[in-house]
């Protein structure tokens, strides 16, 4: 069986994370030249899988409660293993001839969603100058937040009253990211080009530690055959 592993942060960083430029796992850190991964919206069973994968050095942002021990068995659960096969070939058994009866109606929602961008590139210039939006919490605007648009290059920030502007026309179905440090991030959708108001929740749980992060293994007595046994049903 796995050990458990515990993490910690025994140096933490004094840099502001929130001022780190956004990438697909946290944020890159100028000063040390690397990405600092946001671990803090994580389960506790993803971040045992990452660290059970990843033990080599990685910088992280947690919430102090997530700075503990996790089990090391979180990669190797036969149960979920077993349910998760059999219910995928079920699924596939049900699944595979309609596959194959949907690839026109396929075809025909691409067009649609062709004709449909089509039209939406004859709006006005005017138009497509910008985009704004309002960030908030339960105390009020939220000032100073970053705000990205996902899977792009666009970014900037809320101003003293929390609105945004991006200078450019985002689309509907874009992903607008909010992170402030002291709130939890936030995806938010766009529905409504002309009313984009996000609403962020505060942490109120532990402070924020950020930090190059130490792993260390726990070690436990293995089981026994009847233990193993009694795992798996």
């Amino acid at each position: 069986m796995k050990d458990n592993i515990n993490i910690s942060i025994n140096k933490p960083c004094g840099q502001n994370f929130e001022n780190f430029q956004s990438t697909d796992k946290g944020g890159y850190c100028n000063s040390c030249k690397k990405e600092v991964i946001d671990f803090r919206n994580l389960t506790d069973k993803e971040i045992g899988v990452f660290f059970n994968k990843n033990q080599n050095k990685t910088c992280g942002v947690f919430l102090e409660k997530q700075l503990k021990s996790y089990s090391g068995n979180q990669l190797n659960d036969k149960r979920s293993f077993y349910k998760s096969l059999f219910g995928f070939s079920l699924l596939s058994i049900f699944t595979l001839n309609e596959g194959f009866s949907q690839t026109t109606k396929k075809d025909t929602i691409n067009y649609e969603i062709k004709n449909t961008e089509t039209k939406n590139s004859k709006q006005s210039k005017t138009e497509q100058e910008i985009t704004k939006g309002f960030v908030f919490d339960e105390l009020g605007p939220l000032a100073g937040a970053s705000i990205t648009v996902k899977n792009t290059n666009l970014y900037t920030n809320t101003d003293f009253d929390g609105n945004f502007i991006f200078n450019k026309k985002l689309n509907v179905g874009d992903i607008i990211i909010v992170s402030y440090i002291g709130v939890k991030t936030k995806e938010y959708t766009i529905s409504d080009l002309s009313k984009i108001n996000i609403s962020v929740e505060s942490y109120f749980d532990g402070c924020i530690i950020m930090g190059e992060v130490g792993v260390k293994k726990v070690y436990k007595s293995k089981k026994t055959f009847f233990q193993k046994l009694k795992d798996i049903f």
